[in-house]
């Protein structure tokens, strides 16, 4: 689990049973819940919005979240569709869109490209690794 993730829970905690989430500012859209050992997110009004099927979340970014699927991780929108699947390997970093992309691994061809945050392939699979770049530069 992220800082985020664990700084928003705590503040849900605190702040839950004393005023309404919709009365909260910093309260994210979807909130993530865990449910039979599985988690999901919910709304400002604790209605389910991504049912609980997820080994873990993180808090969305913008449009976007990661999940963890089985052992793998992925990229989903704020309707649960993925925009990128657990096929593609991404890595478990804590800055996965650094610079605006992730190294994934291509599952057909078990080579390594650059995804952007809509599942597109901005450097296709050519490498046997993949880094994070950081300004302009992969370490």
């Amino acid at each position: 689990m992220t800082c985020k993730l664990l700084i928003s829970l705590f503040l849900l905690l605190i702040f839950g049973c004393q005023a309404n989430p919709e009365d909260l500012p910093d309260v994210p859209d979807l909130i993530p819940f865990h449910k039979d050992g599985k988690w999901g997110y919910i709304n400002k009004n604790r209605k389910i919005i991504i049912p609980a099927k997820f080994q873990g979340v993180e808090l969305f970014e913008g449009d976007h979240a990661f999940v963890q699927v089985g052992e793998k991780k992925a990229v989903i929108d704020k309707k649960g569709n993925y925009l990128i699947s657990p096929d593609y390997e991404l890595g478990w970093y804590s800055m996965p869109f650094l610079e605006g992309l992730s190294p994934a691994k291509d599952p057909k061809t078990g080579l390594t490209g650059y995804m952007n945050k809509k599942g597109q392939w901005e450097i296709k699979p050519q490498f046997n690794q993949g880094f994070h770049f950081s300004q302009g530069v992969r370490p």
